[in-house]
């Protein structure tokens, strides 16, 4: 399986400066609570933003650069220049890959996600990354946690049999 997890203001902002415009804890709590023991997956200037690998999950850093290496373990991060193995080895599992950003990560994954996770920030910020549109009326909202500055929303996509 295969979910999105972001954090959008309601511009669709979701970075400025290679930054995220905000500095919300409890979101970032939440991001942890989510993927911890997980794998991630994320494009080379997110993960060079986070500048580390994040403790107990295994991360795959999404580059079009074939040289390109960490000095970490192939089990924390291992880079990779394509979806489609990703794809094929997680979109019919009961393993979840969870996919972190940026931006062109997510469009890229898009088609392919089963959940979004996606914390609603209620400010507006401006911002020169933006998370792609979405087809709401193909999600079916699955859970909603109200915090005092975002609300996560969790959304299933609703799949033709």
């Amino acid at each position: 399986m295969i979910a999105c997890i972001v954090a959008k203001s309601p511009n669709g902002v979701i970075g400025k400066d290679g930054w995220m415009p905000w500095h919300l804890p409890e979101d970032l709590s939440h991001f942890k609570k989510t993927t911890i023991h997980q794998t991630l997956v994320m494009g080379r200037k997110t993960f060079d933003y986070i500048g580390k690998p994040l403790p107990n999950r295994k991360t795959f850093v999404l580059s079009r650069n074939q040289n390109l290496s960490y000095p970490y373990p192939s089990d924390v991060i291992e880079v990779v220049d394509s979806i489609e193995a990703l794809v094929s080895r997680y979109q019919k599992s009961e393993e979840w890959l969870y996919v972190c950003g940026g931006a062109a990560v997510y469009q890229l994954f898009l088609p392919y996600i089963d959940r979004f996770i996606i914390s609603e920030v209620h400010q507006e910020y401006p911002g020169d990354t933006y998370f792609p549109s979405l087809d709401y009326s193909s999600l079916k909202l699955r859970e909603m946690i109200s915090y005092d500055d975002f609300d996560v929303m969790i959304y299933d996509r609703r799949r033709c049999l």
